[in-house]
């Protein structure tokens, strides 16, 4: 009997979540999350009740900063709530796989974090 778990355990990903409130605390990085709306296996509540207990010298401006609709040619593709350095974005119509299920939305989220404006380098 082949023990898969076994055999894959060095290529699994390890999570160092909490190692962001780290960051936001000691650095100038923006931290930014999105979660997929119907991710079954990283449930958004359970995301919000993570960034619920961390502890970062700027979540008072998180916790006052609007959540926000994204909206793509008329349509609510999620919300985003973005606070100092640190970002959450909600996206409709995506599981785990929010890059895949909804890359209007993900575009959306790629060009806030990165700051991109097409405009600008032509």
């Amino acid at each position: 009997v082949i023990d898969v778990l076994t055999i894959l355990h060095g290529d699994r990903l390890i999570s160092d979540i909490n190692a962001i409130p780290r960051l936001l605390n000691e650095t100038s990085v923006k931290i930014n999350i999105y979660s997929g709306q119907l991710d079954a296996l990283v449930p958004t509540s359970a995301t919000l009740a993570t960034i619920k207990d961390w502890v970062w010298k700027d979540k008072s401006d998180y916790l006052q900063a609007k959540r926000t609709a994204i909206l793509v040619d008329g349509i609510l593709q999620g919300y985003e709530k973005v606070g100092g350095n640190f970002g959450m974005y909600w996206i409709n119509r995506s599981g785990h796989l929010a890059p895949s299920d909804n890359p209007t939305a993900m575009q959306y989220v790629l060009k806030s974090v990165t700051e991109y404006d097409a405009k600008s380098t032509e």
